[in-house]
């Protein structure tokens, strides 16, 4: 009998920058993984649309697995970044 395939994961992370000033060190962190439904993606993704509003643009994201992009040489801190630089550019 063949067992059920692992269901991918995802969480949602934040890096704000400027709170660290505030807090000695920078604020990156993230929630526990979940399993990636529809549903919990959604709830995942209007999270992070809440703290881009407050913190600002890419200051917040869904993340999936590092298995789920091995290829991506950048690491998440960086995008986040690049994303809230251009974003104040704008």
């Amino acid at each position: 009998m063949m067992s059920a395939l692992p269901r991918k994961k995802i969480r949602l992370r934040w890096l704000v920058p400027y709170l660290g000033e505030l807090l000695g060190h920078v604020d990156q962190d993230g929630l526990a993984w979940e399993s990636d439904t529809p549903e919990m993606r959604a709830e995942l993704a209007a999270l992070a649309a809440l703290g881009n509003e407050r913190f600002g643009a890419g200051t917040h994201w869904v993340e999936p697995e590092p298995n789920e992009w091995p290829e991506q040489r950048r690491t998440i801190q960086a995008e986040c970044l690049w994303r809230a630089r251009a974003s104040a550019q704008e």
